[in-house]
């Protein structure tokens, strides 16, 4: 029983994570865009 509750922490973690990842490339995407609409 305690192994498969390990097993999907490990799983929401990732998940997590992969969340975080996704989240962190939109805001790069949104600070170049903002910077190349200052610049021009």
């Amino acid at each position: 029983m305690s192994t498969q509750n390990s097993q999907n922490h490990k799983r929401q973690e990732q998940n997590n994570t992969e969340w975080l990842d996704e989240m962190i490339n939109k805001l790069e995407e949104m600070k170049n865009n903002t910077s190349q609409i200052a610049y021009n």
